[in-house]
């Protein structure tokens, strides 16, 4: 499964930096907390994937969301995690693979994740985008402060009315530009207790790979 997921704004002035800074840190905060106050969401996404401008390929799917657990459905893939184990089941080769993954591992899978970012080794600062898609929205920049992450940057498009998170662009280290659009945002839902556990029974024939 695809899943790297997922520029900066010179300040001239250091006081005028700082107050960006903590309007950033806000903004953030506030997005984030709306994803934990909303119960179970669920949302649309389309990931298309470049590299010096040239489209690579895409990915269009589903994520449904609890607290620090999730299920991501794609056309080629299903991803679990209970909020410590996943597992990625593969439909064409019928594998799933079982991993405990660390949260830069997560930063890549889930989207919502990035939303802390900021407190794990990222600069932060306002940009000059308003509106997108005609909704007014807050643009967040983070910047990673090591020249060995992964993701060196990224551009957030988070909506001025709701903090829901509309748009991600992820520049990675290797050039790679990962452009994430969310959309059908629902919150409010409710998901039985196994919804984010893979279940064998619904997977008879499917290889086990354990990777823990």
């Amino acid at each position: 499964m695809k899943r790297s997921y997922i520029l900066v704004l010179l300040l001239t002035l250091f006081p005028f930096g700082q107050v960006l800074a903590q309007n950033a840190d806000q903004i953030l905060d506030k997005a984030a907390s709306t994803i934990e106050n909303a119960g179970g969401v669920k949302a649309i996404f389309v990931l298309l994937m470049s590299h010096n401008s040239n489209m690579h390929g895409s990915i269009e799917g589903e994520i449904a969301l609890e607290k620090d657990k999730f299920r991501l459905t794609t056309a080629d893939a299903i991803t679990f995690f209970d909020g410590k184990t996943q597992w990625s089941y593969l439909k064409d080769s019928d594998e799933v693979t079982v991993t405990e993954p660390t949260p830069e591992e997560l930063q890549a899978i889930n989207p919502y994740e990035i939303l802390n970012l900021y407190k794990k080794g990222y600069e932060q600062k306002i940009g000059n985008v308003t509106t997108y898609s005609g909704k007014p929205v807050y643009e967040v920049i983070l910047q990673a402060q090591s020249n060995k992450s992964d993701i060196v940057s990224l551009k957030l498009f988070i909506a001025k009315d709701s903090y829901q998170l509309l748009f991600i662009q992820g520049t990675m280290r290797d050039g790679t530009v990962n452009d994430i659009a969310i959309s059908g945002y629902q919150a409010g839902q409710k998901f039985p207790a196994d919804y984010f556990v893979f279940n064998k029974k619904d997977y008879p024939k499917a290889e086990l790979i354990d990777l823990r």
